[in-house]
């Protein structure tokens, strides 16, 4: 099979807090090196790997050593979290920014999804920003032209294509966006987490259009925080972690080896986290879930009855009033599954002195079979949402299916609801017609 794209130990690195090497010699000996000579820069050697991530001091490594091939109509996701260093990956396959080090090899052309909407004039019409957009993308005037109709039909926007963009919604704004970058002829297509905005009709497009896309032959490498998007779209995905690509292989695996990221932050004591937000008054020290004996459990089964526990303490030495507390669920996905709030749950407003634990029970768990996280947090219980400790990602766990309806079988779907179901008798049907009276 042919190969679309070799990565081939790519890196990149940045020195924070500066600009230049710090001596005007060391500048001109970097600016020899790279854009006369054309080699690498003779004062950023690549460095063994250290223990503490992709800082080493002032040098910020956003990508390490990274190496992979794609085959040409393969479509490869690319997961990790915030900071791992998808983005500047894709900005270097891109040829946004150039490798510290490494080599790249691409057979084909390559067009990127990186910020849809990026080189769009607001006081000129949708139509003029088709051409601009495309020209800017590396479509020519008559591809342009020859998929204008195209573009059009798939933002449906055609009623306001001679309008400003200015005066767009912001759902307009990026179909319009979205539907220009996608239609652009290309053999490889970088595509990175385009489909986070628009609305859940608009996603589904997006998606089919990328499908359509893959069918076609094309190659795509594609970087999201929706899980479902990646596992509907790519056989095979890549996960990085400060910087490096630490797995490799079909999604399933890579998915688990993702979700086991999160453990590490979590090994972490939450009252030590230091990644939370909110004045801290108030401290969330501790959150777990028990089962009906009070036993302290990381997997539940749908249907079994649980209490979320949140421990928290009082920073001030006063007591702190008109608190309220919440946890919310959510699936690796990023979908916001469900909420527990002392509000919701009946309690209301409370005061703490000094410490206290903050129980949910849940009578019958209705969610299925998943990986879930919990963020957790203690806010004013009146006004705007002013936040004394917000921290996300404060627990992972995980549910199996269970019996929840009682029938010896597990039910399907995200969740399972309690439901009733019946039959009505329906009066047999008779053609009044005056057809149907009538004697042959």
């Amino acid at each position: 099979m042919t190969l679309s794209l070799s990565v081939e130990n790519v890196s990149k690195r940045y020195r924070l807090g500066t600009i230049g090497s710090g001596t005007a010699s060391d500048d001109i000996k970097r600016w020899w090196s790279t854009k006369i000579m054309r080699r690498g820069d003779p004062l950023s050697p690549l460095m063994p790997a250290i223990d503490h991530g992709n800082r080493d001091g002032d040098i910020l490594w956003a990508v390490r050593d990274v190496s992979f091939s794609v085959d040409e109509g393969a479509v490869i996701g690319i997961i990790g979290k915030n900071g791992a260093g998808k983005s500047t990956l894709l900005k270097i396959l891109s040829q946004i920014t150039a490798p510290t080090s490494g080599r790249i090899r691409v057979n084909g052309r390559l067009a990127s999804l990186l910020e849809v909407g990026t080189g769009f004039n607001g006081e000129l019409t949708g139509r003029d920003n088709i051409y601009l957009n495309g020209g800017i993308l590396g479509m020519t005037p008559p591809e342009i032209r020859r998929r204008f109709d195209e573009i059009v039909d798939f933002a449906e926007i055609e009623e306001f294509i001679d309008t400003p963009v200015k005066r767009y919604s912001s759902g307009m704004y990026v179909r319009l966006a979205f539907s220009v970058a996608a239609h652009l002829e290309a053999d490889i297509m970088i595509i990175d987490e385009v489909l986070a905005v628009g609305d859940i009709g608009f996603q589904k497009k997006c998606l089919g259009k990328i499908s359509d896309s893959s069918s076609a032959g094309r190659t795509i490498l594609f970087v999201s925080h929706r899980m479902d998007h990646i596992t509907a779209l790519c056989p095979r995905s890549i996960v990085m972690q400060a910087g490096s690509l630490v797995h490799d292989g079909p999604t399933e695996d890579a998915l688990s080896y993702y979700y086991r990221l999160f453990d590490t932050v979590e090994a972490s004591p939450l009252a030590e986290r230091l990644d939370r937000r909110g004045r801290g008054r108030v401290r969330v020290l501790d959150v777990w879930i028990e089962n009906q004996s009070g036993e302290r459990v990381e997997t539940i089964i749908t249907g079994q009855t649980l209490v979320f526990k949140m421990r928290i303490r009082n920073m001030t030495g006063k007591t702190v009033g008109n608190l309220s507390a919440g946890i919310g669920i959510f699936s690796f996905s990023n979908m916001f599954a469900a909420s527990l709030s002392t509000t919701e749950g009946g309690l209301g407003a409370f005061s703490v002195e000094d410490e206290m634990i903050v129980a949910f029970r849940v009578e019958r768990m209705s969610l299925n079979q998943g990986q879930f996280y919990l963020n957790c947090s203690v806010r004013s219980a009146t006004g705007a949402y002013e936040f004394d400790d917000l921290i996300e990602n404060a627990k992972t766990f995980h549910i199996d299916y269970g019996d929840f309806h009682g029938i010896g079988q597990s039910g399907g779907g995200f969740v399972s609801i309690e439901h009733h179901a019946e039959t009505e008798v329906v009066e047999a049907h008779t053609d009044k017609s005056p057809q149907a009276n009538a004697v042959g």
